[in-house]
């Protein structure tokens, strides 16, 4: 904010759309991660990671939109380029912060799968082993 101020920099109509949308869907991101943490509920849970695939789909959208605007030669989207980008860096920073309350819950109940990582066959961990 500070930066906007002193810089008198102006976002395009769109691209502060794009920001309250993402900090709207921040603030209903908070809020579920609350309840999830106090209730410790399974479905709010899931919620709250399904919220993260939707935040990262608005800010692909966002930042696609972003480019095309700077493509065009939009003068308010090149001053406000770099705030533009940075501030959706820190929303998405903060809603995964805010998502991270759901997965101890989903752990707890059995809904994750112990990793994200393909299980390699026997053959493969010993040639790994054998280059390090």
């Amino acid at each position: 904010a500070n930066t906007k101020i002193k810089k008198r920099i102006e976002f395009s109509e769109q691209g502060w759309i794009e920001l309250v949308e993402l900090h709207r869907m921040a603030l209903d991101q908070m809020q579920l991660a609350m309840t999830a943490f106090v209730s410790g509920d399974v479905d709010i849970a899931r919620q709250l990671i399904a919220g993260k695939e939707k935040f990262r789909d608005m800010e692909q959208r966002g930042g696609d939109k972003h480019l095309d605007r700077l493509r065009e030669g939009r003068i308010e989207s090149i001053e406000s380029s770099a705030l533009h980008i940075d501030m959706i860096r820190d929303l998405k920073r903060i809603n995964s912060h805010l998502t991270s309350v759901a997965y101890p819950i989903l752990d707890a109940s059995g809904e994750l799968h112990e990793s994200r990582l393909r299980v390699r066959p026997h053959s493969e961990r010993r040639s790994a082993k054998a280059n390090t």
